[in-house]
Order: C-alpha cells, then sequence, then structure tokens
C-alpha cells in the first residue's frame, strides 16, 4: 500500500482490501467509503472516500512529478500486475495511462477449465507476484520481477447424493517454471530487455541512480545488472534464498547495499536468516 498525502489517499490492491474489511470488522470499526475502485480499468465512483483501490496484485509506485503523458505531469500510480502487463494510472481519476507488452509469456490466460486440463500461464503465482518493482526515472524504465510458472486447469465430475457435481482444480504442469527480469519504458510501454533466471523470482528489485539494478534468486543468486542494457555485472552467492528487495543506503559518503535472505518455503527456496551488506566503490 502507498500513501498519498497531497491528495489525502490511500493507494492498495485489492487483496489488502479484503484483509482490511476482516480487520475492521473484527475490531468494529465502521468501514469508510471508497471514492474511486479502480477494477479492471472499470471506475466506480462513491463521493465520499478518501481511499483509492486498485485491483491488480503487487507493490505499487506513485509517479509525482516524474510521469510525463502527452506533454503532461500526471500524478500516476503503477504495478506490475499478476496477468503479466504493467499498467499505469491516473490516480486522481483512475485513468489508464499505460498497459505494457507482456513481460512473461501468456497462453490460455482467460480460458475455462477442461476435462483434460487446459494449460495456462501466468498461472496462479501471476507474472508478477508481490515483490516490489523498482525506478530508474532518468532512464524511464520499470524493473520487473516476473514469474513463468504454467498451471493446469481441470474440470472434474463426482456424484453426490445421487446428483452430478462439477468443480475446478489447478496444479503445476510438468513444464519448466524460470524467472524473468524486465525493464519496461514508461513511456510506451515496451520492454526494452529482459535477463532470465533459473527459478521464477520473487523478491523485487532495487535501481540505483548509477544505472544500477540488484535482484536476488531463490537459489541464493543477488546479481546487479546494467539498468540501461541488462548486462550482467557482477553476481554473489548467499546461502539462502534472496527473497527480498535490496536497500540501499550512505555512510560517511559510502553507498551501501543491504539485503535479507530468508528463502521461501511454499517455493522451496532454501531457508535462512542472513543479513548481507556490500559496498559500492
Amino acid at each position: 500500500k502507498n500513501i498519498d498525502p497531497k491528495r489525502d489517499k490511500m493507494i492498495f490492491n485489492n487483496s489488502f482490501v479484503y484483509y482490511l474489511k476482516k480487520l475492521l470488522r473484527t475490531f468494529k470499526i465502521k468501514e469508510p467509503r471508497y471514492s474511486s475502485s479502480i477494477i479492471n480499468n472499470r471506475i466506480e465512483e462513491n463521493k465520499l472516500s478518501s481511499i483509492e483501490i486498485t485491483a491488480k496484485k503487487g507493490a505499487l509506485i506513485l509517479f509525482d512529478s516524474s510521469y510525463i503523458h502527452k506533454g503532461k505531469i500526471i500524478p500516476a500510480v503503477g504495478q506490475a500486475g499478476k496477468t503479466g502487463w504493467f499498467y499505469i494510472h491516473n490516480r486522481n481519476t483512475g485513468e489508464l495511462l499505460l498497459k505494457s507488452e507482456a513481460f512473461v509469456p501468456q497462453n490460455n490466460m482467460f480460458s475455462e477449465a477442461s476435462e483434460e486440463g487446459t494449460t495456462i500461464y501466468p498461472g496462479i503465482l501471476g507474472g508478477s507476484n508481490w515483490s516490489p518493482v523498482s525506478v530508474n526515472i532518468d532512464q524511464h524504465l520499470a524493473y520487473v520481477s516476473g514469474i513463468h510458472a504454467p498451471i493446469k486447469y481441470t474440470r472434474h465430475e463426482k456424484i453426490v447424493n445421487g446428483k452430478a457435481v462439477r468443480y475446478t482444480s489447478s496444479e503445476p504442469t510438468n513444464d519448466d517454471q524460470w524467472g524473468l527480469l524486465s525493464a519496461v519504458n514508461l513511456t510506451d510501454g515496451k520492454i526494452r530487455w529482459q535477463y532470465r533466471t533459473d527459478q521464477p523470482l520473487l523478491g523485487g528489485t532495487l535501481a540505483t541512480k548509477g544505472n544500477l539494478v540488484f535482484v536476488g534468486e531463490g537459489n541464493g543468486n543477488f546479481s546487479a545488472v546494467h539498468g540501461g542494457s541488462g548486462e550482467m555485472l557482477w553476481s554473489t552467492k548467499i546461502n539462502a534464498g534472496v527473497n527480498a528487495p535490496a536497500i540501499s543506503y550512505m555512510i560517511n559518503g559510502k553507498q551501501y547495499i543491504a539485503v535479507v535472505s530468508g528463502g521461501n518455503k511454499i517455493m522451496g527456496y532454501k531457508q535462512g536468516d542472513f543479513i548481507s551488506v556490500y559496498s559500492l566503490n
């Protein structure tokens, strides 16, 4: 979620809305009314609210004086969706300003389940999950952690009390799973470059002013690539999955990069308990 104090708004995705409502009910707090819900690019106005909702999973990016659309500076919000596209909306009106090229392969995304099983990707994990996106506004690029993990969507039928009951299931296929680090052009939505990883990317990216992009992988790789070309510049190995975004800070004029490595049990990435810090010379 993100706070926009200038406009008195909180901007968050629909998964957060679910837990917010549950929390409010638990403590018997009156639920606020929503001014503007962006759901599948459809706007529903409800004028008494100060909360704005976007219905695509993942971390949000707020653009204030940095996003230019048709020659105008627009207060915008960007998000890498589970659908495999990067979206940018006007956060005052909900207007869709940009939908990028697909940053992961797509197949049968809106297909129904079938008896033999329909292969769909992005799958349940999405084209991008909760991983934070980073931006180099000088390059006008967003860096997205992508996931390729196909699923089989199957329709079943069984007899219950003499009646046929239909239900569906989703399960991973035997296809390869992998990750894609993508640089998305914020002006036209085109993919500038992509860097493929051995495993689905879950953890996010960090972009620096010096045109570096740091990204971690479930196998423990922690790497820096060139923000403009995607060229691998540096990599190290940590003894646990690097499934959190790195941070950058300065001490006495020297820049450091720090990252937490704890792995991910759901994905089968090696677990651990490390904080690693590196200096930029």
